[in-house]
């Protein structure tokens, strides 16, 4: 799997499961959360991915936005809801940086001009917690300018009020195919297929590896049936044609599997952001 354009999304739980379901799941509609604002990439995944899920139910999924606080308050309403498989979370942790030609372009001119480049980036996100990495590693004094969300970002580097941004390729590939911005870097492992161009940041002299993913989770306590029924019902719904034409479009690759190698990417990708989070100093709340 190209862990570079990955979407992690198979459904995992991580305690102990509860006895088998007296009935059979599900019979009323399924809610999912998304910790994070409407239209933004991983919630036209969760709605993409929820439709498909749905039908294959026989159940309706309702997409609800909760952002806020690092897409915080929303998990934390998942995690003290009900362990009955009906309120999920569909979250995320790839990233194109622009405009400047190249990686040591950036931190040739940030390190002759400190404090003369800006980024933009939503506070508390994970493209938030990458830029600081970047400029950790680079040692470059780039300033930081915080948005509510990542669009407004992406609206003002398009209007020339800042200068550079990390965002997903879902959102920033139209743009740099459209000659709007110029792609300087990929994030993750691998060139991406439809920017082969473009080297990635580790080939750029930099080892950042940090990536998009969005993936499927459960309360604490959720029946081992319910979490059986529904990752094998993900998984199935991954294999969709129809949906894999989709997130093609997105930028996006499915990724199926277990909920234990779930569980065990999961521990992996808290050890990472953990070592960036006590690296940097930056804080998601």
């Amino acid at each position: 799997m190209n862990t570079q354009i990955l979407v992690a999304a198979i459904f995992a739980t991580a305690v102990t499961a509860n006895t088998a379901l007296a009935q059979p799941y599900p019979t009323r509609p399924v809610k999912m959360i998304v910790p994070l604002t409407s239209g933004s990439p991983v919630d036209v995944v969760a709605r993409l991915v929820g439709q498909h899920m749905a039908a294959a139910l026989g159940q309706p999924m309702i997409i609800e936005n909760r952002p806020g606080a690092g897409a915080t308050i929303g998990a934390k309403s998942v995690a003290a809801s009900e362990a009955d498989g009906y309120t999920l979370l569909h979250t995320a942790a790839n990233h194109v940086i622009a405009p400047i030609h190249t990686v040591a372009d950036l931190i040739a001119y940030a390190k002759a001009n400190p404090g003369k480049l800006n980024w933009g980036y939503g506070l508390g996100t994970s493209p938030h917690l990458i830029g600081e990495m970047f400029k950790h590693m680079t040692q470059t004094d780039i300033a930081a300018i915080p948005y509510r969300g990542g669009a407004q970002a992406v609206t003002d580097i398009l209007s020339g009020q800042i200068h550079m941004n990390i965002g997903t390729t879902a959102t920033l590939v139209p743009l740099v195919r459209s000659g709007k911005l110029r792609a300087i870097a990929v994030i993750g492992e691998g060139r991406y297929p439809d920017l082969p161009e473009v080297p990635t940041m580790a080939e750029s002299g930099v080892p950042l590896s940090l990536f998009f993913w969005t993936g499927m989770l459960a309360p604490a306590g959720t029946p081992i049936a319910v979490v059986g029924k529904l990752s094998a019902t993900l998984n199935d719904v991954l294999r969709n044609a129809e949906l894999k034409e989709s997130m093609a479009k997105l930028g996006l690759q499915p990724g199926g599997g277990s909920p234990q190698e779930f569980a065990a990417f999961l521990d992996a990708e808290k050890a990472a952001w953990a070592n960036a989070v006590a690296t940097t100093g930056v804080k998601l709340d």
